[in-house]
């Protein structure tokens, strides 16, 4: 025989219906946490993309200097601090100084080219956005970069 299950009295129904609101509470503020960062890098994307792509066609090339460099304490992968911060100075073709953060550099990538403060780097603006600006020659470091992971 069988034994009987308790019955819930109505204190059990109602601490049922608060643990299933406090679970769906979570899952979605879980989901929100996710998808929202989610949801505006993909907006995000094209911008940077034609930014990128403007800067390589109409770039105006020019000489920055490195003002600060530093790890990027944010981000931790397999207990190590994968990217650095790299921000620089540089003069517009109005006489304006501008500045640039690059909040997620590779690490390796400014050990290995011994980026320090006060180095001199080529970048390029955009005419229309002086204040906007990209280290082209990064890419050739990062394509370097992951050709000698491949090898070994």
């Amino acid at each position: 025989m069988l034994p009987k299950r308790p019955v819930l009295g109505e204190s059990g129904y109602i601490v049922g219906l608060i643990a299933r609101f406090v679970f769906t509470g979570i899952f979605a503020v879980s989901a929100l946490v996710f998808l929202i960062p989610g949801i505006r890098t993909f907006v995000e994307l094209p911008g940077r993309v034609r930014l990128m792509r403007d800067l390589k066609e109409r770039g105006i090339p020019t000489t920055a200097t490195v003002t600060f460099v530093d790890r990027n304490y944010s981000t931790k992968v397999n207990g190590d601090y994968i990217y650095s911060i790299v921000e620089y100075e540089y003069e517009d073709h109005h006489g304006t100084h501008q500045s640039h953060r690059l909040p997620r550099i590779l690490s390796d990538i400014v050990v290995r080219q011994q980026i320090q403060i006060g180095d001199t780097i080529n970048i390029v603006y955009h005419p229309d956005k002086p204040e906007k600006s990209g280290w082209l020659e990064l890419q050739k470091y990062i394509d370097e970069y992951f050709e000698k992971q491949k090898r070994g």
